[in-house]
């Protein structure tokens, strides 16, 4: 049976608050115990966390979220799983410790290994997986890999248009330039097969600030589920 995350509460560590992470599965055999620990010191520097002795015997609680988040990881890796369930795995990281989950990420599925991974962030859905399924109120409502999400739901051209008297702007000007637009706070999403009328106009306006990018799965995402926020 491939080896996966235990059974856990989401974004807590796979281990117990009153016991050392490094603990691994407990054996008689001084062989075993020893590659054992060994796999857990490997991980811990795959995914950039100290293999030395003295970070070995810190308690969780004296150990940063990211710091938990990556030895969970670690100690999920240990055992050469053919399939890994990954639960939000880069909540509470920073974008140094992200990007390199990321990496380590591809450097698995390079290798053969199948991942799971449920997450909010959706640039890291987009970069990781090869095909998605996006959930709304506990149904599926759209899947297939990234980019065919974003060809069949999103125009392709997104303008993120915010500053003052950006709502004056989006009644006069901004819904006659773009194909669809939407108010979010001070931001005005416009979303346009072909942006260079509206990259135009806001150039020759001055006074707002702007964005032209192409659409991503967040686009896709907030479509789909709506703007407002969910408890």
């Amino acid at each position: 049976m491939p080896s996966v995350f235990p059974s856990r509460q989401p974004n807590t560590p796979a281990y117990g608050s009153d016991d050392s992470h490094r603990q691994t599965p407990v054996s008689t055999d001084p062989l075993e115990h020893n590659l054992l620990h060994d796999a857990v010191a490997r991980h811990f520097d795959r995914v950039g966390l100290p293999s030395s002795e003295e970070f070995s015997r810190r308690y969780p609680h004296q150990l940063s979220g990211g710091q938990q988040q990556r030895v969970s990881i670690a100690l999920a890796l240990s055992c050469d799983p053919a399939v890994i369930v990954l639960d939000e795995p880069t909540t509470g990281l920073d974008p140094q410790a992200r990007h390199l989950i990321w990496e380590r990420m591809r450097e698995l599925t390079a290798g053969g290994k199948t991942l799971v991974l449920t997450t909010h962030f959706m640039d890291e859905a987009e970069r990781l997986c090869n095909r998605l399924a996006i959930m709304d109120a506990g149904r599926v409502i759209a899947q297939g890999a990234p980019r065919d999400l974003i060809a069949r739901h999103i125009e392709p051209q997104v303008v993120e248009v915010y500053g003052d008297g950006v709502k004056e702007w989006a009644a006069q000007h901004g819904r006659t330039l773009a194909g669809r637009l939407e108010l979010s706070g001070d931001t005005a999403f416009c979303y346009a097969e072909q942006a260079d009328a509206l990259v135009a106009s806001l150039h020759r306006e001055g006074r707002l600030r702007y964005l032209h990018r192409p659409a991503n799965l967040e686009d896709v995402f907030l479509k789909l589920t709506g703007r407002e926020l969910r408890d």
